[in-house]
């Protein structure tokens, strides 16, 4: 398995990358952060980083919505079964 990607943008973009990886920026804000990534490698690289990541997820998402009922009540209860007999410290 491959270590993950760093995410080092700008340190006044930090939370505006992730919300425009997502699409969930606008007006002002959005303006400035297209603009900005634009021009900047780190910042650029870090959204790339950060949409890569966000499909990956959906995929999952996707996948996991795909399993029959009757097994998700069985991991429902195998998870139940283990936080039962290992409770957290």
């Amino acid at each position: 398995m491959n270590a993950a990607p760093a995410i080092h943008p700008c340190w006044h973009m930090r939370g505006l990358v992730q919300r425009f990886a997502e699409g969930s920026l606008a007006g002002v804000l959005l303006k400035y952060t297209k603009y900005h990534v634009h021009h900047c490698t780190r910042c650029r690289q870090a959204v790339e980083v950060l949409k890569a990541a966000i499909a990956r997820l959906k995929k999952l998402k996707d996948k996991a919505a795909e399993l029959p009922e009757d097994r998700w009540a069985s991991i429902e209860a195998a998870w139940l079964e283990h936080e039962q007999t290992n409770p957290p410290d």
